[in-house]
């Protein structure tokens, strides 16, 4: 055996690993789009990581001169980029001021409030805070922070439980108007619907957690919810904004069905895909790279974004999102009358 021969066959063997893991991307983003309930909930969420291990592999197969393997794995590619790219990517600015910021956050039922976590409630300057999974500590800390901060929340709905994974809660400096917390005819988890009476126009403000993809069951249980809240976003009048844990993706059927049901556009146009879970695994921080956007705030038409980005690490599981919206005035219209809230 020649000396070159051990090389050539190091090579050969580097050239089939990359075919064999560029095959297995391809098969994941199939079963991310056509893959049918429960497996395609699970394969779409990782649609970036797939399609940047792709190009990753179809450059280094370049690099080992395998031509026709790098074409063909080129092909379906370019097919994923269509679908990635217009995520990861910002497509919308706005120059509209601020009617309303929105501090939002799945605090995790199992983490405490620390004193860093309040802190940054306290400097986010929210008008409304809404956590999930949240806990008669957090509301606690929080009341007490916006005390000490003299920018009180004042205003609040809540429903804790003693099982904290269903406390959902909504803090606003503004007036509430027929805020209650329900249950949906298919969800789990309970939700917050109100009206904020801000400056510049009431707005109405849902908070959700649709139950996260563990089983068949629960993959038609969240759809099922996804569109029960869809249809009532699209029944009703006047501005909108839902933030919640939509335990889907944008690369997800469910998300997807979402928008279009709900005639409503998420708020990361103006940012690109915001990466919020995991932030930490066996509490040790996550990198963004390796982390999928399942945290969204949706928005109704006449509702701008002027920012939406991810807090720190507050401890739990989720990272919070921090949301500035405008409307009414502040985007040159007077503010639209809230009407009908149809199931």
């Amino acid at each position: 055996m020649g000396p070159g021969h051990g090389g050539a066959i190091w090579s050969r063997a580097l050239r089939a690993v990359l075919i064999a893991l560029g095959a297995g991307c391809v098969a994941l983003a199939a079963l991310g789009w056509f893959g049918p309930s429960l497996v395609g909930a699970l394969a779409s969420p990782w649609m970036a990581q797939c399609w940047g291990l792709l190009a990753v592999v179809v450059a280094l197969l370049m690099v080992a001169r395998a031509w026709r393997a790098a074409a063909i794995l080129a092909i379906p590619m370019a097919a994923v980029s269509l679908w990635v790219i217009p995520v990861l990517m910002p497509h919308e600015s706005v120059a509209a001021s601020r009617s309303l910021r929105i501090a939002y956050a799945n605090v995790n039922a199992w983490n405490d409030p620390s004193a860093d976590a309040v802190r940054w409630f306290e400097q986010a300057d929210a008008d409304v805070v809404a956590l999930i999974e949240c806990s008669v500590e957090w509301v606690d800390a929080l009341r007490d922070a916006a005390t000490r901060e003299g920018r009180p929340w004042l205003h609040e709905c809540a429903r804790i439980e003693d099982e904290a994974i269903a406390g959902v809660v909504l803090l606003s400096r503004h007036p509430l108007r027929d805020a209650r917390a329900i249950v949906s005819p298919h969800g789990r988890f309970p939700m917050i619907d109100a009206t904020v009476d801000a400056p510049d126009g009431p707005i109405r403000v849902l908070v959700a957690h649709p139950v996260p993809p563990v089983g068949f069951g629960a993959v038609a249980m969240r759809d099922a919810e996804l569109a029960w809240i869809a249809r009532r976003c699209a029944a009703a009048e006047g501005p909108i904004a839902i933030v919640a844990d939509f335990n889907d993706t944008p690369f997800g059927r469910a998300l997807r069905d979402f928008g279009a049901t709900s005639g409503m556009r998420s708020a990361s146009v103006v940012s690109g895909l915001v990466t919020t879970w995991p932030a930490r695994v066996a509490g040790v921080p996550w990198p963004a790279p390796l982390r999928i956007a399942i945290d969204h705030c949706f928005v109704s038409r006449g509702v701008d974004v002027a920012a939406f980005s991810a807090g720190p690490d507050i401890g739990s599981d989720h990272l919070p999102l921090l949301i500035d919206i405008a409307y009414g005035s502040r985007v040159g219209g007077e503010p639209a009358r809230l009407g009908s809230q149809a199931p």
